[in-house]
């Protein structure tokens, strides 16, 4: 069985938190009882799209459809099965293919 420490997992996704945000242009932090999102608070209501489960073409219908149920938010897993198939050796597309985490991460900002 392969294992990654906590710190090795949560790497990648602090630099995919680190990106969006430097794209984004929000500045989103947090005062001990609730985010803020350039200075207001906010709620964030949050739902989860699993990129690679459906074709990158069908992305901006899905997260329009998010949008239009009151999602402020969108979450998703990192499937590293996918971006790690063997231990040690990464892949991630940029290709726009449902794999593109990067493309799907972009999608989402727009």
């Amino acid at each position: 069985a392969v294992t990654h420490s906590f710190k090795e997992m949560m790497f990648p996704l602090f630099l995919l938190a680190l990106a969006v945000t430097a794209v984004s242009c929000l500045n989103v932090t947090f005062d001990n009882r609730a985010f803020l999102l350039d200075g207001e608070r906010t709620l964030f209501i949050g739902g989860s799209i699993h990129y690679p489960r459906a074709h990158s073409a069908e992305w901006p219908q899905i997260i329009s459809q998010a949008k239009a149920s009151g999602l402020n938010l969108i979450e998703t897993y990192v499937f590293w099965d996918i971006h790690e198939p063997e231990e040690g050796k990464f892949y991630f597309p940029s290709d726009g293919s449902s794999d593109d985490i990067v493309a799907f991460i972009n999608e989402c900002h727009a």
